[in-house]
């Protein structure tokens, strides 16, 4: 656990050439991942089609609870389709999950599987929904994208405990989807 966010540079977002350095950014960000343990589609109940499209799949960090999970997958391609697969798979299973995508280390996908429990009312009870936030990266290209190693920064974990993480990396979430380059206030404006 860090007590600020990292200070993540360009230089760090080029860098994620590979697994070992995905593990290190994320070491970097204060989570415990000294070393990855590698798994099976099979090991984490994954779908037949899923199971199909990963071609390698890691435990990056777990949390000393289980309450937060840190994966990298390495698909065949990273399409919506798979990405509402994964949704699936882990919206049955207990706790968060924030999830590195990649086909080949030039683009990564960082996604956080929002789990939206709804609010009870009269009548059957409705089903736990996982909405997949997004942020994609193009290593090369975007490396000095402020609203990226804004987001990025955002991951570290600084929180006294797994469910404070979870809600931080919602936060960071939301900042990616509104934040622009020069501006990060949303607020500012709100009257």
């Amino acid at each position: 656990m860090l007590d600020h966010d990292a200070d993540l540079q360009p230089s760090d977002v080029a860098g994620l050439t590979g697994r070992e350095a995905v593990r290190g950014l994320f070491a970097r960000l204060g989570y415990a991942a000294e070393r990855g343990r590698e798994t099976f589609p099979d090991a984490e109940g994954m779908g037949e089609r899923l199971a199909e499209a990963v071609r390698h799949v890691e435990l990056i960090a777990r949390d000393e609870r289980g309450l937060l999970d840190v994966y990298l997958l390495e698909l065949s391609s990273v399409t919506v389709a798979r990405i509402n697969d994964l949704a699936a798979h882990f919206r049955n299973r207990a706790g968060d999950y924030l999830a590195v995508l990649t086909t080949d280390y030039q683009r990564l996908d960082f996604v956080l599987f929002d789990r939206q429990i709804p609010v009870v009312t009269a009548g059957p009870t409705p089903a736990v929904r996982v909405i997949p936030r997004r942020l994609s990266v193009d290593r090369l290209h975007q490396a000095n994208n402020r609203v990226v190693l804004r987001v990025l920064r955002r991951l570290s974990w600084t929180q006294a405990d797994a469910l404070a993480q979870a809600d931080k990396l919602r936060s960071a979430f939301g900042i990616g989807e509104w934040s622009e380059e020069f501006f990060d206030n949303r607020g500012l404006f709100a009257d």
